[in-house]
């Protein structure tokens, strides 16, 4: 049955198109709120003060890091000029994960779906609590081997051939799965690119390094970005977990995906803690090539015209809480 549910044809073309201004207004403006809110905290003695300022600072860097999402999904004929570079410039190298690091996930969208080829799938639905609480303990560790990868690793691979081959496969990609092997691109521009990012980080890394070692860089604004980058990592590893059901007997083709994804369409704080359209993961499994700004719309037009029993409107989910729920205790929908 489920091979023949056809997936609905996008009429309106402008659903594709993206808003340039948008992207540029909202990456800005988010990265600037986090760079004020991280002066705000010093600069503030109230304790509420402190935690509000927090709060802004994971809020609006977990909105400007994961726009790497949307620029993986860029092709040639759509995309926003010149974003790529500004994003890899203000986020992706100061943070550590330049969008080479995340080409792996266009695989999570074709055949390798729930393979031992995909680098975003793990069989969570046969987890139990101490392998769920493993998984959710490496926000705290992931800082310190980004650091290591762009450092000592970089460092190394440039001048031991054996290094760089183990540095390509096994850490050149943000993946959770860690039977995933990355494959090194044959393009040599894509390649020249790749390498270019990589030895930005490690640049990068050294300054800081030398800046933090000889106190021009205050070791406690440092601690600050880790423990907000942690509890970023923490809300997506969250996110990650109600993604899908992980039922790993569904088909891998795109409806298979999109019965095995969840939207969490519901709920007010939704937008906050899957930003960048996240919260409709089935529907970008559906269209993935729809920018962000689109989604909210276009699940609207999906949801007045289908049948409320059809295989789409069984991919909401009520909340964050109720996936989660149904995940830890084995209680997934069968479709």
């Amino acid at each position: 049955m489920m091979s023949k549910i056809n997936i609905p044809k996008i009429s309106d073309k402008k659903l594709y198109k993206h808003n340039y201004l948008l992207y540029w207004l909202d990456h800005s403006i988010s990265l600037s709120l986090f760079l004020i809110s991280v002066f705000l905290y010093y600069k503030s003695d109230a304790t509420t003060l402190k935690l509000f300022a927090f709060s802004i600072s994971v809020i609006f860097l977990y909105r400007s890091l994961i726009f790497i999402h949307e620029i993986v999904h860029f092709t040639k004929s759509s995309y926003v000029p010149g974003f790529s570079s500004f994003w890899n410039i203000t986020c992706g190298i100061p943070f550590l994960i330049p969008t080479f690091m995340y080409k792996c996930h266009l695989q999570h969208h074709g055949k390798c779906y729930s393979t031992i080829n995909d680098p975003e799938y793990l069989p969570f639905v046969s987890y139990n609590k101490r392998q769920f609480i493993l998984f959710m303990l490496h926000p705290f560790v992931l800082p310190f081997l980004l650091y290591l990868r762009f450092t000592l690793l970089t460092f190394l691979s440039y001048f031991f051939n054996r290094v760089r081959l183990v540095v390509d496969e096994r850490f050149s990609s943000l993946a959770i799965n860690p039977l995933y092997r990355h494959k090194t691109t044959n393009n040599k521009k894509l390649l020249l690119n790749n390498r270019i990012q990589e030895s930005l980080c490690f640049i990068y890394l050294t300054l800081v390094s030398f800046a933090v070692l000889y106190k021009y860089i205050a070791l406690n604004i440092i601690i600050y970005i880790y423990f907000v980058v942690v509890f970023i990592l923490f809300i997506n590893s969250l996110r990650t977990l109600v993604a899908h059901r992980y039922n790993l007997n569904q088909n891998t083709n795109i409806v298979g995906q999109v019965n095995d994804s969840i939207n969490h369409d519901h709920g007010m704080f939704a937008f906050l803690w899957a930003p960048i359209g996240l919260r409709f993961h089935a529907l970008h499994h559906m269209y993935q090539s729809i920018p962000y700004h689109n989604l909210s719309k276009l699940h609207r037009i999906l949801a007045n015209s289908l049948l409320y029993d059809s295989f789409y409107q069984k991919c909401s989910a009520k909340s964050l809480f109720d996936s989660l729920k149904r995940l830890i205790y084995h209680k997934n929908n069968e479709k």
